[in-house]
């Protein structure tokens, strides 16, 4: 299999390649790791998606539109598509990155890729990945995608301590668990959602543009190292409380304002692992102020949006840690927290655009970090975005954002739609052989090249892929 193509395999034949069985990976019956023997080396995550028409299922025509979305999206920081085929009465997607942690999972347990680092290397690190991060997030805005679903769990990493997000289609292991039941709670993703996302839908057709919040303005940019006074807009609600919202009108949803709220979620996540803060104490404390006597064992609303005032409280107390830190690594922790405080942003319009994030992340890590080299510099579809009135102030001198520093690689564009799971559940894996689907499959022969013959045993046909 070549790099975009797409095959259907008679049910007898043998799909070429090398399935990697080792114990100890974090493996299902809905994905995992294969080789082929024409890429040695590489390995791609694989997913099986059945395909049909019920619950868990995805139809034919469904799929062949997901993989030609998927294929126009490539970027070293997001899973992303290489090739599909069909054997059996399945779907296969590959897809590069296949992953050995997440966010979530480091929250966690520390893996051994990162135990063996050095004190400041791990710290640079991690300063590196929100930058990684932030200009993939800057990848896909710049084509008019969305993310759509970022949380700890879909920020992932493999050994190499290389981070990426999940892919963002429906291909997806979450997103086809997730169209079985949709019922059910996805507490992390509520966790982890704008507040917009939660509101009573808005008879609005349109809402206001979404303007610089961290452009011209002293004191939204006042982000000096030493500074521990963080304030997250409320848009001057009603007792700053975004249920207030709940009631009134709310303009049409902004799935990349969504994004950029999400990531700053994350980001402060990985601010306060930096500072070895255990992220249950941190749910704890978003949730503190919800705890009420006679409520016995209900489950305590510790999302991001319903808590801004402790998420703020947070904020003071890690840069407060951070300013007595000899590293200069830290020196970049109050600061990075202003910018995740604008991201925060309750109404939104106000939070910046990924572009601008990107911009002042760069020039923290950069000045405020001292890391000469940041990962990730690109200047996506040759925008030139002009933040000469962008200042960050450290230790009372100011400095202007300059342009980039040179381009990387693009991809043309195209703007498609961005898809959010729901909920999570289980797979139902059936024998899906006579469904109407996988015939609109055998039909569909999308950029399909097929240069040798598979063998065909004589046997019974049942030789797994």
């Amino acid at each position: 299999m070549e790099k975009g193509e797409y095959v259907v395999y008679d049910d007898p034949e043998v799909v070429p390649l090398n399935v990697d069985k080792r114990t100890g990976l974090n493996l299902s019956a809905a994905m995992d790791r294969v080789e082929l023997p024409n890429r040695p080396g590489e390995v791609f995550s694989r997913r099986r998606i059945p395909i049909g028409t019920g619950p868990g299922y995805l139809s034919g025509e469904d799929f062949l539109y997901e993989i030609n979305k998927a294929k126009n999206i490539e970027n070293v920081h997001l899973a992303s598509y290489f090739g599909s085929y069909v054997h059996q009465g399945f779907a296969y997607a590959l897809f590069t990155l296949p992953s050995e942690y997440s966010l979530k999972s480091l929250l966690v347990t520390v893996p051994s890729s990162l135990k063996s680092l050095a004190k400041q290397d791990r710290r640079r690190l991690f300063m590196n990945w929100i930058h990684c991060l932030v200009d993939a997030l800057c990848y896909l805005h710049i084509r008019g995608l969305s993310h759509g679903n970022i949380k700890p769990s879909t920020v992932l990493f493999n050994t190499d301590n290389h981070v990426f997000y999940a892919d963002i289609s429906r291909l997806s292991v979450e997103g086809i668990a997730n169209a079985s039941d949709k019922s059910t709670f996805d507490k992390e993703s509520y966790d982890y959602a704008a507040p917009e996302q939660w509101y009573r839908p808005s008879t609005s057709h349109s809402g206001p543009h979404r303007r610089s919040t961290l452009v011209g303005s002293s004191t939204s940019t006042s982000t000096s190292s030493d500074n521990s006074s963080f304030s997250i807009s409320r848009g001057g609600m009603e007792n700053g409380n975004p249920a207030s919202m709940l009631h009134s009108p709310t303009p049409a949803l902004n799935p990349q304002a969504v994004d950029i709220f999400s990531l700053g979620c994350v980001i402060l996540e990985l601010m306060s692992f930096l500072m070895k803060r255990q992220t249950r104490t941190f749910a704890s404390h978003r949730a503190a102020k919800h705890k009420q006597a006679g409520r016995g064992g209900a489950v305590l609303d510790s999302s991001f949006h319903k808590n801004i005032g402790q998420v703020e409280t947070w904020m003071v107390g890690l840069a407060k840690d951070a300013s007595k830190k000899d590293d200069q690594v830290f020196r970049g922790v109050a600061p990075m927290l202003q910018v995740v405080a604008r991201m925060l942003s309750v109404v939104p319009h106000e939070r910046p655009t990924a572009q601008e994030v990107e911009q002042c992340t760069y020039k923290i890590l950069t000045e405020n970090c001292q890391i000469a080299e940041p990962h990730c510099v690109h200047q996506y579809g040759g925008w030139d975005f002009g933040f000469g009135n962008l200042n960050i102030s450290r230790g009372g001198e100011g400095f202007n954002i300059p342009t980039k520093r040179h381009s990387g690689s693009t991809r043309s564009s195209s703007r498609l739609a961005s898809y959010r799971p729901l909920s999570s559940s289980s797979i139902q894996e059936r024998d899906m052989a006579g469904e109407g689907g996988s015939q609109a499959m055998q039909n569909a022969r999308v950029n399909k090249v097929r240069n040798w013959q598979a063998h065909i045993y004589a046997g019974n046909g049942d030789s797994s892929p």
